[in-house]
């Protein structure tokens, strides 16, 4: 592939993954600043990536390189990932329109069960039903088999449910 069309194809993965690697790394990570630098830092580390060699799956593998770069900053920091995270970046519940008191009620309990789940679980559950990645791209992003994924998926779904039904009991 000459440099031209190894340009556009990057671009194209940007544009398509930009905002998704964006809420990806955010919703674990409670400081904008450091959420943006391990983003650019993905991108950076990708693009040399395929300019050495193109991965398999470009898309699983941003995400993989996202996510050792979180683990590399929670090893050095401890940081802690908040719901806070998620306003900062622009999930602001209380402005969006259409969606009554109840509702928002529901999201916020939704999105703090789910932070409360076992990383392995979360990570999976966040991939496969906010981002809607098919099972084999959790796989290889995960380096895991498709059915250990599909087993962490399952299993997640039971705990989250679970978790919310706890909630509302209280």
């Amino acid at each position: 592939m000459d440099t031209s069309e190894l340009e556009k194809h990057f671009f194209r993965v940007y544009e398509d993954e930009a905002d998704a690697l964006f809420r990806f790394v955010s919703f674990r990570m409670a400081d904008r600043e450091k959420v943006l630098d391990i983003v650019q830092e993905s991108y950076f580390r990708l693009w040399k990536v395929m300019v050495e060699k193109k991965p398999d799956n470009i898309r699983a593998y941003l995400y993989r390189i996202a996510r050792n770069l979180l683990i590399d900053e929670y090893r050095a920091k401890k940081d802690v990932t908040s719901l806070e995270t998620l306003v900062e970046a622009g999930f602001d519940i209380k402005k969006e329109e259409g969606i009554n008191s109840h509702d928002k009620l529901d999201l916020q309990n939704a999105l703090q069960s789910l932070r409360a789940l076992p990383e392995k679980y979360r990570e999976a559950l966040w991939l496969r039903m906010v981002e809607g990645w098919a099972v084999q791209d959790i796989a290889s992003s995960l380096d895991e088999t498709e059915s250990n994924i599909s087993v962490r998926i399952y299993r997640g779904m039971k705990l989250l449910r679970k978790a919310l039904d706890d909630r509302q009991n209280i």
